[in-house]
């Protein structure tokens, strides 16, 4: 810590060599920044309280003992005085326009104070024209900031925050903060940090490329959903056009037809009344002509009365009593004649309803589900992983404590009997890429059989969780036949009424949480619950089981679900639930690691491993290399012989495809970005092709060379775009890899030298497993690996990390000895 003897002007600091900044002064009067002479105290002894004991001048170095006892270094930094006198003589001596930046080399060369016009970036020196056309001009790379244009003439995102004098170089993970040197000796000296010197420009740019693929994946998903919302608000616009116009329509329909009906009622009455009127009219004349013959009757009667004699009136009484009963008798022959009506109007119940209608219906809306969110946070997950700064300098995985831990707990691990009270154990392996199962008898429990035939393609390769259903959701078709109905679907046209989910099991890496309300969309973009689409996929699978062994039924068997290592508990509670759903009572859910380590300790104790082995309190490491991550766990064997624990978990983003990734960029860099890009996106299928070979080759190939049979030399030939190349073989001797790589026509196999593919292609991916792994077992002073997953059957990852870890000892563990483990968990356990 002892500060150069040349110290410089008067105005900087002796440790930092930088302008002071809080300038404190020792009782020796040598003076320095309060941050850096903190960072001095922190670095000498501490008595138990944690307190300075004694402090030496970084320059003079002269013993100085602390003010007063129990001081911490920090109160003792504050006690120091401050050097008044230097701030203000730095006043009066810089008593000038601060914004005026001069130019560094012009000061440091002969003195001079001319105003600087120009920073470079990468020097980070303020320039005048005149220097910066001399020196930094002929070095292209460097650039310049025009001071005259920008309003920042001093800070860049470079600085430091806590020293803006400082450049940024350390990156602190506790506190998730960049930093300077003097943060790494001050506030970060404990703390783990990153140096960004670490940091390849290759592996930079890969990572940069990623987070901008990354950031257009979720700004694609985003657009997606604004347009989804828009087609939405603009369907709702249109739809309350569609009610009210047809709305209107029914009412004006309605108005017509009670027009009509009202004149149809006219006509109706009218004819009606003019027949009843004519009706009634014969009485009322009946009437009239009886009323005017009383009145002639009467009239002679009285006439008589008032002059005739007394016979007279006799005579008269009488003719007239005979002339009324004449008259009477001719009225009651029509008393038919004598009504009178009326007429009354009774509507129909529709005129009552019209009459006391409020509303003529309801709006409801219904509300469904968008997973936009759900996508965009999948995006950014998976870019995550890979765009990390821990990741993109040591491409190292964080083991993170389980707590609670994980135990796994059995009845006996003997290995010699059963104790399963079911007569055949079944173990179904629930992956992210596959899906698979094995089973054995109580009476042969050791010997495990595997799934049928069907389940597997030709290659070897197990079942796809791919799930196709019909347009009423019924179930139609699981796996790879799943796959080979919806292209014959998409082929003729007919796919979209369909539900296919290409992948079911990829909702569980989105580490979301998942219940009875969680939605799955399909490739179409058609939502289901995903407890129903879980519920039908295993319920194929568990009929599937039931044909091979059908002298069983379901409540006779005995079920353990294996499943990926990294789901959280979440998940399986989930899948819990769906086997319940199905009919699978009580089924033991375990992870892949604790299987494989499980399937270990029957073959150690079965001494397949050179002699027998215990494993009760030793640790153990099991890597699950797989295709896109990785999950590292430490594994301990308990000492009471019935339980085994997981007590550490990590996971990486580098697998099988991270070759593939490697191979890639080694192809681009023969033929071109433009090249390949434009062979992946017009030769899709001839793409694939070339990976599953590459893929096939890195499982099985040993270390001496790398050969890729059906090599499309000649197509990547017709891809060519803004390359200086014209063939392939010439594209090959124009790059760096010349000599190195071969291509046999006659075969058309591409053969990559043994040094290329392991120095140059794979070399970083390789490095990072073998420094991951590594630093594990070294730290967990664990001396046995267990190797499963895809990548773990690569030739190259095997040799390359017996290797490096020799002499400790490297065990494959296969997906069917996985599956293995998971059967005889089942049969050790009641």
């Amino acid at each position: 810590m002892a500060a150069s003897d040349n110290v410089g002007s008067v105005f900087d600091c002796p440790i930092c060599f930088d302008k002071l900044n809080i300038p404190k002064y020792l009782p020796c009067l040598h003076t320095f920044c309060e941050t850096c002479i903190r960072s001095v105290i922190n670095t000498y002894l501490l008595d138990k309280n944690n307190h300075t004991k004694i402090l030496i001048c970084p320059v003079c170095r002269i013993k100085i003992k602390p003010p007063f006892s129990n001081i911490t270094a920090d109160e003792w930094a504050k006690h120091l005085p401050l050097n008044h006198q230097l701030i203000a003589f730095k006043d009066s001596c810089l008593n000038e326009d601060k914004t005026v930046l001069e130019c560094d080399s012009c000061r440091v060369s002969d003195g001079k104070r001319i105003t600087a016009i120009y920073r470079c970036q990468q020097c980070e020196d303020n320039l005048c024209k005149a220097c910066f056309e001399i020196i930094h001009k002929r070095i292209p790379k460097h650039t310049a900031v025009d001071l005259r244009k920008t309003k920042e003439k001093t800070e860049t995102l470079e600085k430091c925050f806590a020293h803006p004098g400082k450049s940024i170089q350390i990156y602190c993970f506790d506190h998730e903060k960049f930093g300077c040197s003097f943060c790494l000796t001050n506030v970060h000296f404990k703390c783990n940090v990153l140096s960004l010197d670490k940091i390849s420009e290759n592996d930079l740019e890969k990572s940069t490329k990623r987070l901008i693929e990354g950031t257009r994946q979720m700004v694609h998903s985003t657009r997606i959903g604004i347009e989804a919302k828009k087609k939405n608000i603009k369907r709702l616009q249109e739809r309350e056009d569609e009610i009210i116009q047809t709305v209107a329509c029914k009412i004006n329909d309605i108005k017509q037809r009670l027009d009509s009906v009202f004149s149809q009622l006219k006509r109706s009455i009218n004819k009606t009344n003019k027949e009843k009127i004519s009706d009634l009219s014969i009485g009322l004349t009946e009437l009239l002509s009886f009323n005017d013959a009383l009145l002639q009757t009467e009239k002679a009667a009285s006439t008589i009365m008032e002059k005739g004699n007394k016979n007279e009136i006799i005579i008269a009484m009488e003719k007239t009593k005979k002339e009324v009963f004449s008259l009477l008798k001719g009225l009651a022959s029509q008393t038919h004649q004598m009504k009178v009506a009326e007429i009354n109007w009774n509507y129909v119940n529709i005129i009552g309803t019209l009459c006391n209608l409020k509303k003529i219906g309801d709006v409801r809306y219904c509300f469904q589900c968008a997973n936009w969110v759900s996508e965009i946070q999948r995006n950014f997950h998976e870019m995550e992983k890979e765009v990390n700064l821990k990741m993109l300098a040591y491409g190292r995985i964080e083991m993170k404590q389980l707590n609670p831990r994980r135990i796994l707990q059995v009845h006996t691990k003997d290995f010699c009997t059963t104790v399963a009270d079911k007569p055949v154990v079944i173990a179904v392996y629930i992956g992210d890429k596959s899906w698979n199962y094995s089973f054995s008898f109580r009476p042969e429990w050791s010997k495990v059989l595997v799934e049928s035939q069907h389940m597997q393609r030709t290659d070897g390769v197990h079942n796809v969780p791919s799930l196709l259903l019909n347009p009423d959701k019924t179930f139609n078709a699981f796996g790879y036949e799943a796959q080979e109905n919806y292209s014959g679907l998409c082929e003729d046209h007919n796919e979209k009424r369909y539900y296919y989910f290409e992948n079911i099991t990829s909702i569980f890496e989105s580490g979301q949480n998942i219940d009875e309300q969680t939605n799955m969309t399909d490739i179409s973009g058609k939502d289901m619950g995903a407890l129903e689409v879980f519920k039908l996929a295993i319920k194929y699978l568990t009929l599937d089981i039931f044909k091979m062994i059908s002298d069983f039924n379901l409540g006779e068997a005995k079920f353990v679900i294996v499943v990926a290592s990294h789901w959280n508990e979440n998940t399986r509670r989930f899948l819990r639930e769906v086997t319940s759903k199905v009919g699978i009572q009580r089924p033991l859910i375990v992870l892949k690691a604790e299987a494989a380590f499980f399937h270990y300790q029957y073959s150690a104790a079965k001494g397949n491993f050179e002699g027998k082995r215990t494993v009760e309190g030793k640790q153990f490491f099991t890597a699950d290399l797989g295709d896109q991550n990785s999950t590292l766990t430490v594994h301990r064997g308990n000492e009471d012989g019935h339980s085994d624990e997981v007590l550490k978990m990590g996971i990486g983003s580098w697998g099988l495809q991270s070759l593939v990734a490697d191979f890639e960029s080694f192809l681009a860099e023969v033929f071109g970005d433009g090249t390949m890009q434009n062979f992946k996106t017009n030769f899709t299928n001839c793409y694939l092709d070339m990976i599953r070979h590459l893929k096939s080759k890195l499982r099985w190939q040993g270390t001496n060379e790398l050969r890729i049979s059906d090599f499309p030399a000649g197509t990547i030939e017709e891809c060519r775009l803004d390359a200086p190349w014209s063939s392939f073989q010439e594209a090959i001797e124009m790059s760096a890899f010349a000599g190195k790589i071969h291509i046999r026509k006659t075969s058309k196999t591409l053969v990559c030298e043994r040094d290329l593919v392991f120095e140059k292609v794979f070399e970083k991916t390789i490095a990072k497993i073998k420094t991951n792994l590594k630093d594990v077992m070294d730290m967990e002073d664990i001396d046995t690996l267990l190797m499963i997953g895809s990548f773990a059957e690569c030739r190259v990852i095997q040799n390359a990390l017996r290797e490096t870890l020799s002499p400790k000892r490297v065990v494959v563990v296969t997906n069917e000895e996985v599956r293995s483990g998971g059967v005889y968990i089942g049969h050790m356990t009641k």
